[in-house]
């Protein structure tokens, strides 16, 4: 499990490109279903984490979908916590809409909150790459 794990976490690398001012776009690939293994999937993501708006708290929203077809659309909110001056703490909560599609992992709701972590490095040139592990769970 903990080789699943360490694989799901270099997976998750995401890489997020200044759009506008201090907007992102985040683009993500990573490793579903990490914890449990029984219905591990490979991940896709794209989302857009929005300028600052209270101390390092920034809006997103996003869309996942995994190679078994499942889909979540979400939108929640980031906190850029700095470590130092190019590393970043990042927790995250959000809400969202998750359908199993065909073969993907029933999570016995539709609605589904998220709960994240991550670990960010910022390049000079505003780039940023990093490592994030999230939860899914509707709280049944």
């Amino acid at each position: 499990m903990f080789r699943n794990f360490v694989v799901g976490a270099i997976a998750a690398v995401a890489l997020s490109q200044p759009a506008a001012a201090t907007d992102y776009l985040d683009l993500s690939v990573g490793y579903f279903d990490v914890s449990q293994q029984d219905n591990t999937a490979t991940q896709y993501g794209i989302g857009y984490r929005y300028d600052d708006i209270y101390h390092g708290l920034r809006p997103g929203v996003g869309f996942n979908m995994t190679s078994d077809k499942s889909m979540y659309g979400y939108a929640g909110l980031y906190w850029d916590v700095p470590v130092t001056s190019a590393l970043l703490v990042v927790p995250n909560f959000a809400v969202g809409g998750y359908s199993k599609g065909d073969e993907g992992k029933d999570l016995g709701h539709g609605i589904e909150f998220r709960s994240g972590i991550e670990v960010d490095y910022q390049f000079p040139y505003g780039t940023k790459l990093g490592l994030a592990f999230n939860h899914l769970s509707n709280a049944s």
